[in-house]
């Protein structure tokens, strides 16, 4: 063969192969895109199910402790009846809440990682805790003499569920912005604080 032969040879297979080429590269480009956009969505989920369950775990957090702080005057004061009214008066919505954190949940443990999934599930635990102390104190029998008696117990619930919100949100922050080293800075100042 001489070499016009293997030019128009070279030059034929050229142009066949350059559609092959140019459709597995296409093939390839929207599969890079497709996953881009899967990841965008992932991540738009996984935002969505994380904020539903801090904007959920906060507002009980805030009934709780309005709750709490209305049976605490009551302890106070045990002839003006409306603080232990007022408490009985947010039960409804902090059932509503509580339901509110459940269901949230489950989407964050569908969404995962499984680290966050725990710390949500373990702030969602200890809400219920608290919430659970709050109606065994309404139910008693002495309703001051119980609150007088168990008021630390309701000041370290109300602490260490703080404590798991703020662990779920810092959490959450690390999955979703993992680049952001100002989240870093801070994890390592909370170490070094002497009460934790």
């Amino acid at each position: 063969m001489n070499s016009t032969t293997l030019i128009s040879i070279a030059g034929i297979l050229g142009t066949l192969l350059a559609p092959v080429v140019s459709g597995v590269l296409a093939a390839r480009t929207a599969r890079t895109a497709g996953t881009r956009e899967d990841r965008a969505e992932a991540r738009q989920a996984r935002r969505h199910a994380y904020g539903a369950l801090a904007t959920a775990l906060v507002v009980c957090m805030g009934t709780l402790r309005e709750r709490m702080e209305a049976l605490i005057n009551t302890s106070y004061d045990p002839d003006d009846s409306r603080h232990i009214g007022r408490a009985r008066d947010l039960a409804e919505p902090l059932e509503s809440q509580l339901q509110a954190v459940t269901d949230a949940l489950g989407a964050v443990l569908i969404e995962g990682p499984d680290t966050v999934a725990g710390i949500g599930a373990d702030a969602a635990r200890r809400l219920h805790e608290w919430a659970g102390r709050l109606n065994d104190w309404i139910d008693s029998e002495d309703p001051d003499a119980t609150i007088r008696d168990q008021l630390r117990f309701g000041r370290q619930d109300e602490a260490e569920t703080s404590q798991s919100v703020e662990a779920f949100s810092a959490a959450c922050r690390r999955v979703i912005h993992p680049e952001d080293p100002a989240d870093r800075v801070l994890d390592r100042r909370r170490l070094a604080l002497p009460w934790r």
